[in-house]
């Protein structure tokens, strides 16, 4: 049964568990952050508890004094300053929101459907091939030798009168 499994079948199947053991290794290699609200994280900065606060698009992360994270999400347009802290008290750095994982799937969307439709053609040309063989080879048929083989019947008959005639 597994030697009617095409070589191909096995290597995408090796591939797409690669992928999932690092997409699983990327989504939980880094450790959890409690989610708080703006709200908390503005009275946090304003108390001087917050270190610094990391902001990657809409998303902050603070580091409090004491070493431990939290996460809030800001609204779209509004920078810190909307909401009232104060870039003296409070380091402020700001992060690139690209990842390296979204520009893998960029990538991934970009070449998986060529790559698809290049192994799409290369299946159908394969089949396509084997059925022109057997199309040129129609109404052919193998070549036979004849005479070679022995006429049993004439050696019989041959044994026959050969005994025949010592009889008499």
């Amino acid at each position: 049964m597994l030697k009617k499994i095409p070589r191909q079948v096995f290597y995408i199947v090796a591939a797409l568990i690669i992928l999932g053991g690092l997409l699983a290794y990327a989504n939980f290699s880094e450790p959890k952050t409690t989610q708080v609200s703006v709200s908390k994280m503005i009275e946090q900065a304003n108390a001087g508890q917050v270190e610094k606060i990391e902001v990657s698009g809409d998303n902050l992360t603070i580091t409090l004094k004491d070493g431990t994270k939290e996460e809030s999400i800001k609204e779209s347009n509004a920078n810190l300053k909307d909401y009232g802290i104060d870039y003296g008290k409070v380091k402020v750095e700001v992060k690139n929101p690209d990842t390296g994982l979204s520009k893998i799937f960029d990538f991934l969307l970009a070449v998986l459907p060529i790559a698809l439709i290049i192994g799409f053609f290369y299946f159908i040309m394969r089949q396509a091939q084997g059925s022109n063989n057997q199309a040129m080879s129609f109404g052919k048929s193998k070549a036979r030798v004849f005479g070679l083989e022995k006429d049993s019947r004439k050696e019989r008959e041959h044994a026959n009168s050969s005994l025949r005639i010592r009889r008499f």
